[in-house]
């Protein structure tokens, strides 16, 4: 936690870059920046006191990644790196030097195997801030935007897409609750994909909801075509509200039999065109069914 963190002030990615570099440090040296018997007294430490030199606990720590940590734990958030993706960088430039200078071939190894992993972590923290700040810079204006419009299920569908990056974000959740509602359907027989789309607009493509038997599944709070498929039945189109689907169960219909070759096939299933004879044998094994010669 950062020091304007604890103190309750406005947050932002150097924050971030605050808390790997007491990861960082810690890695390093085996033991914690800021230590304390109570929550209390920790982020007091955060908050007004310097952790002690890296250096001074392990002296085998090259001077240039003792600057690197130091920088992440400046008190100042305008001293730190603005972002994970500069600490990566210079870890990065760190990592690829000659360590010829350091005492030790144990050593080398060692520190070497820490940068590398530190780096990892850093390209790591730079990635999750850059979904942040796509969250917070683009998603969110535009589901605004949505809900000015009142276009529901194209907001549902972007907050769906922005929590599945930023799963803890609290606008976010918010915004959820609102919008969507859970729903639950059953098909005779299950085993059907439910599709989903705003509702009279054939240019949006249909969306997979699952398969049945739903339940508990959070759909868009809104009225809304679904699309019912099974194979060997007649697909199924309905509109409505989500929140009108309850458990309710749907029969499907079997396709009209088809007639091909003075035979009559039952549940609407061809052989395929041109096929072995092994592969006519397990087509039928799976589709056959009930068969009639037709007079």
């Amino acid at each position: 936690m950062s020091p304007e963190q604890a103190e309750g002030k406005p947050v932002d990615a150097t924050s971030d870059v605050f808390s790997a570099g007491a990861t960082f440090y810690e890695m390093f040296s085996g033991i914690r920046a800021f230590q304390g018997d109570s929550m209390y007294n920790i982020l007091s430490n955060v908050i007004g006191t310097e952790p002690e030199p890296l250096r001074s606990v392990r002296p085998e720590v090259p001077k240039a990644v003792e600057r690197i940590i130091n920088r992440c734990l400046a008190k100042s958030p305008q001293a730190r790196y603005p972002s994970g993706q500069e600490l990566a960088t210079d870890l990065d430039t760190i990592r690829k030097r000659s360590f010829s200078s350091v005492a030790g071939k144990r050593t080398i190894i060692l520190t070497l195997v820490a940068l590398i992993v530190v780096s990892i972590f850093a390209g790591w923290m730079y990635r999750a801030n850059s979904r942040n700040r796509w969250t917070r810079a683009e998603a969110l204006p535009q589901i605004r935007s949505l809900i000015e419009k009142d276009d529901i299920p194209a907001t549902f569908d972007l907050a769906q897409t922005a929590l599945a990056y930023t799963p803890d974000d609290h606008d976010l959740k918010q915004l959820r609750v609102q919008l969507a509602r859970p729903v639950a359907l059953t098909t005779s027989p299950s085993g059907a994909q439910v599709f989903y789309r705003p509702y009279n607009n054939g240019k949006v493509s249909w969306k997979l909801v699952g398969t049945t038997p739903l339940k508990d599944v959070e759909m868009s709070n809104a009225f809304v075509s679904f699309r019912i498929e099974k194979e060997g039945y007649e697909p199924l189109e309905l509109a409505l509200f989500s929140l009108n689907l309850r458990g309710d169960d749907i029969p499907l219909t079997v396709h009209p039999p088809v007639l091909i070759e003075g035979f009559i096939f039952d549940g609407g299933h061809v052989p395929p065109q041109q096929a072995t004879m092994a592969e006519t044998l397990a087509w039928f094994d799976k589709y056959l069914g009930p068969v009639t010669p037709s007079r």
